[in-house]
């Protein structure tokens, strides 16, 4: 019968507790970073969109996805921030707008320090 003093499971005799690794910790932070900016952009494009989407179609969502090719559903979902766009959709909302996909991202970037 083993005792269970001085016992160490297979994981724990293979395991080392590991030092925090602050390269890592920067990485991750960096991300961070760069996720939030990324989130910014997307509602700002999504803005963009709904601008153009009014001058455009007068806020009918019906013919907005009819004239991009999707459902009308994906537009009601998209313009209250609960669905994001794919690469494919951006591109079919631009010319359903009478855009290029440049006009819709004109000026976005992520900063390198923020």
């Amino acid at each position: 019968m083993l005792k269970a003093v001085g016992y160490m499971t297979n994981i724990q005799m293979r395991t080392k507790p590991r030092k925090p690794n602050p390269i890592n910790f920067i990485a991750v932070m960096q991300l961070c970073v760069m996720r939030k900016q990324l989130d910014k952009i997307k509602i700002e494009v999504t803005q963009r969109i709904y601008k153009e989407f009014q001058v455009k179609f007068d806020g009918n969502n019906r013919q907005f996805a009819k004239a991009a090719g999707c459902n009308e559903k994906t537009i009601r979902m998209l313009f209250d921030n609960h669905q994001g766009m794919t690469l494919n959709l951006f591109f079919k909302l631009a010319a359903a707008l009478d855009k290029t996909p440049s006009e819709l991202l004109n000026g976005l970037k992520i900063d390198k320090e923020d």
